[in-house]
């Protein structure tokens, strides 16, 4: 309630008064930083972004979020998307620190399918740690066709772990994915 007293009299006050209390507008871009759009049980995520160049492009990327019943923070995070424009389509794991490193994740199109996809772990930081893989084309048509996959993996306790996750809308958000 006090914020909106402020601005109410400020806005009342005239242009030199909000300016006084919030400073000097900034130039807001044309065009949005960030959108996201659902598609089933997928997020079709794009962000703008500021290479080392100088330079600002695009980048986007599928996403689903496994969450553990009664949580409601995500476990892992499952992505499609590309590191640049002329990079290949890859599939990457976001998981908690607490995963053993001794042997790939491992993503599978169907609960029963028995030929998956090994992940190579890329990094760990305090957030969590990233396992990633080009997608090729057969996998993607495998993930296409698929309705409910797995994620495997060991825990850090040495348990062997598999998530599920829902191909639902999975066809559409790739399909939404701009090429670049």
């Amino acid at each position: 309630m006090r914020i909106f007293s402020v601005v109410m009299l400020a806005a009342l006050a005239g242009p030199s008064a909000a300016y006084a209390q919030f400073g000097k507008p900034e130039a807001v871009a044309p065009k949005p930083q960030s959108t996201s759009a659902s598609y089933g049980d997928w997020v079709l995520n794009c962000q703008q972004i500021k290479l080392q160049s100088g330079e600002e492009r695009r980048a986007c990327e599928v996403t689903q979020s496994i969450q553990v019943q009664g949580s409601k923070d995500p476990i892992a995070q499952v992505a499609f998307g590309r590191a640049l424009k002329s990079a290949p389509l890859s599939m990457t794991v976001l998981l908690p620190v607490n995963v053993a490193l001794d042997r790939p994740v491992r993503l599978f199109a169907e609960e029963k399918d028995g030929v998956g996809v090994d992940l190579t772990w890329r990094k760990c930081l305090p957030g969590g740690c990233f396992a990633e893989v080009a997608a090729s084309a057969d996998t993607l048509k495998r993930w296409r066709a698929g309705k409910r996959g797995r994620l495997e993996l060991r825990n850090a306790s040495g348990q062997d772990l598999a998530l599920p996750i829902s191909l639902t809308g999975f066809s559409v958000a790739l399909d939404a994915l701009p090429p670049d």
